[in-house]
C-alpha cells in the first residue's frame, strides 16, 4: 500500500517499476491459491466417496504478460491521465491482482474436473461474506443458482475484477 503514493502514473518508467512489483505480489500468492484449491479438490473428492486414485495439480500461474495487461487496464481507467487518481488506480489494481490470484484457484479446480474420469460438472460458489458490500453481485447469484451444471462444452468460468467466486 506504502508503494501506490509514488507511483507516477503519467511516467512510464514508474508504471513499469510498479509492475515488477506487482509481478512479485502475483507471484508470491499465486502459487498458494493453486496449492491450496488442489488439496480443497481432493478432500471434496474423498468427502464424496469418489472412487479411484487422482492426483489434482495446481493451474498456472499469470504470466508477466498477463500482470502488465492488469496494471495497463488499471492506468486505461484514469479518466484524466493529466491529473491521475491514486485512490481509483489502487482499488483497480487492487481487484486486478486479486483476479490474478484467485484466477489460479478457479483454474486449478476447472481443470482438474477436465482431467478428473470420475467428476461430471463445476458450480459456482459465492462468497457474500469475502465482499465489502457483504453481497454477491446479481450475475453471479444468478449463474450460482444453476447449480452444478458447468462442463468444458457449456462454460469457461468468467470472473470480474473483484469476485470472491470460486469453482
Amino acid at each position: 500500500r506504502a508503494t501506490f503514493a509514488h507511483v507516477d502514473l503519467t511516467d512510464s518508467r514508474s508504471i513499469s517499476l510498479f509492475t515488477k512489483l506487482v509481478e512479485a505480489v502475483v507471484a508470491r500468492y499465486a502459487p498458494a491459491a493453486g496449492t491450496l484449491a488442489a488439496r480443497s479438490y481432493a478432500a471434496e473428492r474423498e468427502a464424496a466417496g469418489v472412487a479411484g486414485r487422482f492426483t489434482p495439480t495446481p493451474a498456472p500461474v499469470p504470466t508477466a504478460d498477463d500482470v502488465q495487461a492488469a496494471v495497463e487496464w488499471a492506468v486505461r481507467r484514469q479518466i484524466d491521465p493529466t491529473e491521475p487518481d491514486v485512490a481509483a488506480f489502487e482499488k483497480d489494481i487492487t481487484v486486478s491482482a486479486q483476479k490474478l490470484v484467485q484466477d489460479v484457484a478457479r483454474d486449478t479446480v476447472i481443470d482438474n474436473v477436465k482431467r478428473d474420469r470420475q467428476t461430471s460438472a463445476w458450480y459456482r460458489q459465492v462468497h457474500p461474506e469475502r465482499s465489502k458490500s457483504g453481497k454477491t453481485c446479481a450475475f453471479c447469484a444468478m449463474l450460482a443458482s444453476r447449480g452444478a451444471v458447468y462442463t468444458e462444452e457449456t462454460a469457461d468460468f468468467e470472473a470480474h475484477p473483484g469476485c470472491h467466486c470460486t469453482a
